[in-house]
């Protein structure tokens, strides 16, 4: 004689789920339609151009950074479940850090030396020249992708647990950084980078620490830049 022995589903109600798939598809496919209609000049110049985006005109500088700030607003805007943390510390650390970011053309041409060689060999590491037309135009691009980070935490991920979110934040973020191995020549370095920073600003954003993020997202950049031009 068979038994069926029906699950008795009341057990786990109250138990929280730790790991869970659910997410928002439709906003993922949306988010992937900004990000790429908002890379698509920024990479194929990248790519394509013999000097990459070191040969854009200033007014085409200004234009892609427009088209950043128009997105990131974009997504900002309808992420209104983000946390944002605004200790005033937190507040003047971040603005330390944009002076910081703005200043580094004049600071690094006065105290480190300019790598000529470096720059011969790799003509596509605009970020390195440190003109202002490129070091405005990155720092609009991080924005953005801050801007991508939030929208895919807080609304394409909102229905997961917190541990499935950073997971699955990690696996997103870290896919959509392949592409770097195509357009950019050290593509596998920013590949790999991305998978602790996955978890770092999962993590943080989380608590509202977009302002960290933003912060430990420039000085990265500020810090390659500065291995170099100070020969650390």
């Amino acid at each position: 004689m068979i038994f069926k022995v029906e699950p008795d589903f009341r057990k786990n109600v109250s138990q929280p789920l730790l790991y869970t798939t659910i997410m928002e598809w439709e906003k993922l496919v949306y988010l992937l339609t900004i990000i790429f209609i908002g890379y698509l000049p920024y990479k194929s110049i990248q790519r394509l151009r013999k000097y990459g985006l070191r040969s854009v005109s200033t007014r085409v500088s200004l234009l892609m950074t427009a088209w950043f700030i128009i997105l990131s607003v974009l997504l900002l805007l309808q992420t209104p479940h983000m946390k944002i943390n605004n200790q005033f510390t937190l507040i003047m650390l971040f603005s330390t850090t944009v002076l910081t970011w703005f200043s580094s053309p004049w600071v690094f041409r006065r105290l480190g030396h300019y790598p000529t060689k470096l720059l011969g060999k790799h003509p596509k590491w605009f970020l390195l020249r440190l003109e202002y037309k490129t070091i405005v135009l990155k720092f609009f691009e991080v924005l953005f992708q801050q801007a991508k980070f939030a929208y895919l935490l807080f609304e394409v991920l909102t229905p997961m647990s917190n541990v499935s979110r950073i997971w699955w934040f990690t696996v997103i973020v870290s896919f959509l950084h392949l592409n770097n191995i195509i357009f950019v020549p050290t593509g596998w370095f920013f590949f790999l980078m991305s998978i602790p920073m996955g978890l770092l600003f999962s993590w943080l954003l989380l608590e509202g620490n977009i302002a960290i993020t933003t912060t430990i997202h420039l000085w990265f950049y500020l810090a390659l830049i500065a291995w170099y031009w100070f020969h650390l």
